[in-house]
C-alpha cells in the first residue's frame, strides 16, 4: 500500500496534535513539595546591624523578598504525566559597605533535604540541610564561571570527581561580641584561592 500525500498530511497533523497535546494532560499528576518550617527560618524579617570580632559594623538592609514554586516536569511518549512543584523563598540584602547578599531555600527532590543557598560578591554555596553537607560552591568573574558540586542518586550523595574542600556546617550556637546567635552558618573557602586571589590582585 502506497502512502499518499495525503496520508503524508495526516499523519503530520497527528504528530502535531500529539506535541500539543503534551504540554496540556489535565490529567497529569501534580506534587507540591514544600519546606520544612525551620528551613524558613533562615530568612530574615527585619534590617539588622552586626559588628565582628574586631569591633567593624556592618547595617544590612532588605533589598527584596520573592517566594514562588519551581515547576517541574516528566512525561511519557511525549505527554506530561507528572507534574513537580518545589517551594522556593528568596532575598536580597545591601550592607552599608556596598555589598550584596543573596540568601535562599529551595525545597528538594527526593531524598535530599532543603537546599540553603547564599551568594555573597560572586561565591555561592549551597547548604544541604538535611544532610548536613556542602552540595556546590560556584564563583563567578566577569565572563569566567568556576563550580564544584556534589552529585546524589536514590541513596543520598556521593563524590563527585571535583572534590569540594571547602567546609561548612550550621552551629548550633555561636557567641560574638557577648551577642549570642542561634543556628549560625559557618563557612571556610578553601576552593579557587588562586582565582579569587588573582582577582582582588588585578
Amino acid at each position: 500500500m502506497t502512502n499518499t500525500l495525503s496520508d503524508k498530511i495526516k499523519i503530520a497533523v497527528l504528530l502535531l496534535s500529539l506535541i500539543v497535546m503534551s504540554g496540556c494532560n489535565p490529567e497529569a499528576i501534580t506534587e507540591v513539595i514544600e519546606l520544612q518550617e525551620e528551613s524558613k527560618l533562615w530568612l530574615i524579617d527585619a534590617d539588622f546591624d552586626v559588628e565582628d570580632s574586631n569591633g567593624m559594623g556592618q547595617s544590612f538592609h532588605i533589598d527584596s523578598s520573592d517566594s514562588y514554586y519551581l515547576e517541574g516536569s516528566s512525561s511519557t511518549l511525549g505527554i506530561t504525566t507528572n507534574i513537580t512543584l518545589r517551594a522556593y523563598m528568596y532575598q536580597r540584602l545591601s550592607s552599608s559597605s556596598g555589598d550584596e547578599v543573596c540568601i535562599s531555600v529551595t525545597a528538594p527532590y527526593e531524598p535530599l533535604g532543603d537546599e540553603l543557598c547564599f551568594s555573597f560578591n560572586g561565591l555561592s554555596v549551597s547548604y544541604d540541610l538535611k544532610y548536613n553537607l556542602l552540595s556546590s560552591v560556584s564563583y563567578i568573574r566577569g565572563v569566567d564561571s568556576y563550580s564544584l558540586s556534589m552529585l546524589a542518586g536514590e541513596e543520598g550523595y556521593f563524590e563527585d570527581e571535583d572534590v569540594i574542600t571547602s567546609v561548612g556546617e550550621v552551629i548550633e550556637n555561636y557567641t560574638l561580641n557577648g551577642v549570642e546567635y542561634d543556628k549560625v552558618f559557618h563557612f571556610v573557602l578553601n576552593d579557587f584561592q588562586d582565582v579569587i586571589d588573582s582577582n582582588n590582585t588585578s
